[in-house]
């Protein structure tokens, strides 16, 4: 996620915080517990080695859902869904489309999978191997569905607006300022 759709995740977390989320939203005092905790690491920029080392010291008294499973949870109320698609671990290419199959990276030769050993695509379906690296993938609706979600996020995409509504006198304060964009802008292309 990127700053945009964290801040929304978090005021959305956030207001699991100041409510009775036992009534509102019919969760268990652990999924109180384990929303408020996973709040605390996004908004913390905690690692997922660090929050599960913490989540072992609380365990002895609260009782945190791992990190899997509150992410899948997360992802269901929040109507997200990641696609995991497989790469080289080179970046060199995706394994989608025309190289859905491909075993090897045809750039750089190297293996998709942590066993594989053909350059030639796979018939049928893709090699059940294990892929040596994987790009997330989360589609624009949700995230923008969660940016526009977030009180705080929707005024600071107005940014551009309320820079030309309050000009400032002293320069260039700012890349809207400037006199290129300003050209697109009055050409009606810019923002």
């Amino acid at each position: 996620m990127g700053a945009g759709q964290t801040q929304g995740f978090v005021e959305y977390v956030n207001r699991f915080q100041q409510c009775d989320l036992t009534v509102a939203y019919e969760l268990s005092s652990e999924w109180l517990d384990t929303i408020r905790l996973f709040s605390w690491k996004v908004s913390a920029n905690v690692s997922d080695t660090a929050y599960n080392a913490l989540r072992r010291v609380v365990s002895r008294t609260v009782d945190v859902e791992s990190l899997f499973v509150t992410r899948q949870y997360l992802q269901s109320q929040l109507g997200l869904s990641i696609k995991k698609y497989h790469r080289c671990i080179n970046n060199c290419v995706a394994f989608t489309g025309h190289y859905s199959n491909y075993q090897r990276c045809p750039y750089c030769d190297t293996s998709r999978f942590l066993h594989g050993n053909t350059s030639q695509p796979v018939s049928g379906s893709v090699y059940d191997g294990k892929p040596r690296a994987t790009f997330d993938y989360l589609p624009i609706i949700p995230r923008l569905k969660l940016l526009f979600a977030s009180h705080l996020q929707a005024e600071s995409m107005r940014y551009p607006t309320t820079l030309r509504a309050n000009p400032w006198e002293d320069g260039i304060r700012d890349v809207w300022d400037g006199e290129v964009l300003r050209f697109w802008v009055e050409q009606g292309t810019g923002s």
